[in-house]
């Protein structure tokens, strides 16, 4: 599979590294670890980026600092937190299959779904990811269904911070007789494997890598992949929500 690199679309300055320290989060049984906080400075606006690590080891970053050109530094962040993201990433996409004789392999990318809440589009949420279906003949031999890492964000583009914003994502293999391989930080319900962070408190912007995960059966019908973001602004919890479907055996 081919990675694919972001290139920064905009020159930034940092400034400075804060001395790691622990956060237990009132809103979660876990909590978060707050490992990093750079500052940056982007056409004349100074904003912080905060680094989270929960208890997987999962990274989550955070915009805490309300600034007023919240779209340019929100594609400049996810632009840079991809780029490290790519150079740590480890993925199923990475092994190396030798596949049957009667093998046909169809990769599948979503370099780019996005959507809104239905009540206020200041409330947005974005998931990039790709995977792969590998259909096996004859019809009697395991087949696949894969997602590799990809990554996600929750934003509010509204006035000031969100109180808080959650991120979560699934994954549902549909078929017969389904075997799933999944890292430990995902929770498995029945042919579901899905992730949901704590909640971060105070911010505008949510950021983390989604995990991969592959299923096997002999009969498969497809895929249905969700990303959402609850995002409680006041009295308000607005859950814009990602719904995909991938086909089997091919787009």
């Amino acid at each position: 599979m081919r990675k694919k690199l972001l290139a920064l679309c905009c020159a930034a300055a940092f400034f400075t590294i804060s001395l790691p320290i622990n956060f237990v989060n009132a809103d979660s049984n876990s909590g978060l670890t707050l490992v990093q906080t750079k500052s940056y400075e982007l056409n004349g606006e100074q904003f912080e980026v905060e680094t989270w690590r929960d208890v997987y080891g999962n990274e989550i970053h955070s915009i805490p600092t309300n600034v007023e050109n919240k779209s340019e530094v929100s594609e400049y962040v996810k632009n840079l937190i991809s780029d490290e993201n790519e150079a740590n990433k480890i993925s199923y996409e990475d092994e190396v299959f030798t596949p049957l004789a009667n093998t046909e392999l169809f990769a599948w990318t979503k370099p780019y779904l996005s959507a809104v809440d239905h009540v206020n589009n200041n409330a947005r949420v974005e998931l990039r990811t790709s995977g792969y279906n590998e259909y096996n003949h004859p019809g009697d031999i395991v087949n696949t269904m894969a997602v590799n890492n990809g990554t996600m964000r929750g934003e509010w583009l509204g006035a000031g911070t969100a109180d808080k914003i959650v991120l979560r994502y699934s994954y549902e293999f549909t078929g017969g007789t389904i075997t799933i391989s999944y890292p430990p930080s995902l929770q498995k319900s029945g042919t579901t494997v899905s992730w949901s962070s704590d909640p971060v408190p105070n911010v505008w912007f949510l950021n983390t890598s989604t995990e991969a995960a592959r299923a096997n059966s002999i009969l498969f019908s497809g895929l249905n992949i969700k990303a959402a973001s609850d995002i409680y602004k006041g009295s308000n919890i607005y859950k814009p929500t990602i719904t995909e479907k991938i086909n089997f055996p091919k787009e």
